[in-house]
């Protein structure tokens, strides 16, 4: 298990053995290691500071609405398509 330190994502290193690759057509075969690392950093420090965690604002501005579950859209949408 790898641990990396905060003032090393702070930094924008990444020390960590894995990470995920940003593989796009816009991005150099040579760049994608270092903006992997980069972006990686970016996200665990968006993860620290609460960036990513979830509210009911939704449920505040559509408190009407009702999702459904993937079984029933894709049921519904595959209807009569055999």
């Amino acid at each position: 298990m790898d641990r990396v330190e905060l003032s090393d994502l702070q930094a924008g290193v990444l020390t960590s053995s894995w990470f995920p690759r940003v593989e796009h057509p816009g991005i150099a075969p040579e760049m994608i290691e270092a903006i992997s690392k980069s972006f990686s950093a970016g996200l665990l420090l968006a993860i620290r500071a609460g960036s990513l965690q979830s509210d009911d604002t939704w449920n505040r501005l559509l408190p009407d609405y009702k999702a459904e579950s993937a079984e029933v859209f894709l049921r519904r949408a595959w209807e009569g398509q055999a």
